[in-house]
Formats: C-alpha cells, structure tokens, sequence
C-alpha cells in the first residue's frame, strides 16, 4: 500500500490571489441547485446540517443569502492565462497539516472556509465527480500535473466535507480513547449497518419480487423495515421450491461485518467502521515516477478532498497520534511530544496558534503591569 512508501507525489496544486462567494441569486445553473430547486427535500442523516441551513419551518428551501460557490476573479482568469506567476504547491511535502486543517472547518462558516481556500485554494472543482463516476483514463489525462480550480459549488462541497469530518472524527475518538464517543460510534455502526441491510434487501426483493407469485406479499409491507423484509424471506422459504430457494440466498457485507464486531472491545469495533467509511472514498491514484534513473512509486490527486483523505490514511497506518491546541482547541497531528499548537501552516514557519496565544499573553503581562 502506499501509505507505507512515502510516495513521490505527481501533483501540485495553484492558489491565486482573490476568491470571492456567489450568492444563489447570482448564478443560473449549479449541480446541486437543480436537486434544490425541488418543493420539498428531504435529507438523510448525514446531510441533515446542510439541508436544515436551507430549508424554512413549512420545509420549503429557502436559499435567499445563501452562499453558493466560490470563485475567482476574472482579473485572476486573465493573470492566469497571461502566464503571471502564482503561488504552485506539493501537497505532501509542503501542507502535511492540511488535513488537520480540513477537519476545522464547518458548514456554512464562510469566514474559516475562506482563509483556507486563500492558503490552499478551492478543495474542489465545479465539476467535481465523486469516485464511482470517474473515468480512469480521464483521470491520467487531468491529475498528473498542476491543478487549478478556479470555481467550486459550495453544496457539494459541504457534502463531502460534512463525510470527511465524520471520518476524522472516528479516527480522533480511537487515537483518543474517548469511551463516550466510541460507545456512540458503535451504536452508530450497528444503526448503519442496519439501514444499509434494509435497503440493500429492498432494492434486492424489488428486482426478484416485481414479477413474481409473491408480488402481492411484497406490496403489502412497508418501506425500509428490515424486520418484514425478513418476513417475507421466511414467508418465501417456507412455500418456495428448493430451486427458487438457490436464487434468493442473500448477505450483506457491512451487517456480516457488524455481526462479526459487535462484541468485541470498542476500539476494534470503531475501527472496521472507519475502514469502512474510509474505503468508500478516492485517496488518490496510485502510480509509478522515474527519478534520477530509479522507479519509485508514486501518487496523483484529483482534488483536495483526496489529499486529505489520503495523508489521514497515512495518520491511520501510523498510528500517529492527536493531541489539543492550547490555544484554539482543534486536534493536529503530533510530530513530537513537547509540541503545545498546530502545526505551521502553507507557506509559514511558525504556528499561528502559538503566535496568537503568545500575543495573548504579551496582552495579559502588559495589563498585568497597568494596573500595578
């Protein structure tokens, strides 16, 4: 696996100089804003947040002031295109903290999300696909070079952001050892694998069911309960022929893999969910890179997301452990014990955590001193 290689990385990533927010009503078309152009939406758990931003107490969507995306300047466009220098990144070998960083910001916190993207530029592009619709070739021809993003769906953004800290999050709790999250963690799991098991099974009793003798038993139960889908598989099992019986055998992987954990000790229990979730995602392409006449190998990113995705794998494999910034509360991966802040970030070399509380303090001394 590559985490453990220390891979060349194929791909840096632009920051220009001037990103600014688009309202709602500014724009004509976004992929999300067709989905949102809808009378009523009805997100699921995970989505909840977003969605509740956006909708009014009749559940109407409501997007007036609403931030839509970011982008850049014309101005910016034009510098580009003229060949004017910006500021070109190794994500690997020059932002390690980014994704510490990516787990502090929230949805809808324009203020946070924009010194971010100042520093490391949009984590997404406007035409962004997630993992399962990307072409490979497509990929070879994109990643494999210098990337810029010039304008990015806020929505979308927030989706993925929303999955990433959830991610991280688990992964905080174990490096931690907070009891209370990791027994939440495993109800979580068990609720997931759940819901995950019922609507594998509907999708399934659809297909096999529509056109059967048995549709009729089908269209009699209620969606998404797993316990009368279970039903009619007994119902089946008891009046279908041996032969019918073959075809309909059913597992699930994600409610086998919960059956399997759910009495062992919390940490391993909270850690095959985060494999899990963590599987689901694109931590980048693996590849190979000839340097100084040696193959070596190598990895290119698609966007940020995948950077960040990638380097908490690495922090997962590693066993690196999180520790809390005195100063601002949010946890950076520790590279050495007597470490206190995050980290510095792109392009410094002293952490704005521990400059800011030094500043503080310097504040606190000197009233200290004025009242004496």
């Amino acid at each position: 696996m590559l985490a453990y290689l220390n891979p060349y990385c194929l791909t840096k990533f632009y920051v220009l100089n001037d990103y600014f927010l688009v309202k709602f009503d500014e724009i004509e078309n976004l992929e999300s804003y067709s989905f949102l152009e809808s009378d009523q939406v009805y997100p699921d758990d995970l989505h909840y947040d977003i969605y509740k931003k956006l909708k009014n107490l009749k559940g109407e969507v409501n997007l007036k002031s609403v931030p839509a995306a970011i982008s850049v300047t014309e101005k910016e466009v034009t510098d580009f295109t003229d060949r004017k220098s910006f500021k070109l990144y190794n994500p690997l070998e020059e932002a390690s903290e980014l994704y510490t960083e990516m787990a502090k910001l929230d949805i809808f916190n324009e203020e946070s999300l924009m010194k971010f993207v100042a520093r490391y530029g949009l984590p997404l592009d406007y035409y962004f696909h997630r993992p399962k619709d990307i072409d490979e070739e497509e990929i070879d021809d994109e990643i494999n070079n210098d990337i810029l993003f010039g304008y990015m769906d806020l929505l979308l953004f927030y989706e993925e952001l929303v999955k990433y800290k959830k991610i991280f999050n688990i992964w905080k709790s174990i490096r931690t050892d907070n009891k209370g999250e990791l027994y939440a963690i495993r109800d979580e799991f068990k609720s997931s694998a759940h819901k995950s098991l019922t609507i594998a099974k509907k999708n399934f009793f659809e297909e096999y069911f529509e056109d059967s003798k048995y549709a009729d038993e089908y269209h009699s139960l209620e969606d998404e309960e797993a316990e009368k889908y279970e039903s009619l598989t007994n119902y089946v099992e008891k009046h279908a022929s041996e032969e019918e019986l073959v075809n309909i055998k059913f597992t699930h992987s994600m409610w086998e893999l919960w059956q399997k954990n759910k009495d062992v000790p919390l940490i391993e229990s909270a850690k095959q969910y985060l494999i899990i979730l963590i599987n689901n995602q694109s931590m980048g392409k693996p590849s190979f890179h000839l340097k100084n006449g040696d193959i070596v190998p190598a990895i290119a990113f698609y966007n940020l997301i995948e950077v960040a995705y990638y380097q908490l794998s690495r922090a997962m494999t590693n066993n690196t452990d999180l520790k809390a910034c005195e100063n601002c509360g949010a946890f950076f991966e520790v590279t050495h014990a007597s470490r206190k802040y995050c980290p510095p970030l792109l392009g410094t070399k002293r952490s704005t955590c521990e400059n800011n509380n030094s500043q503080k303090a310097k504040r606190k001394r000197k009233r200290k001193k004025e009242r004496e």
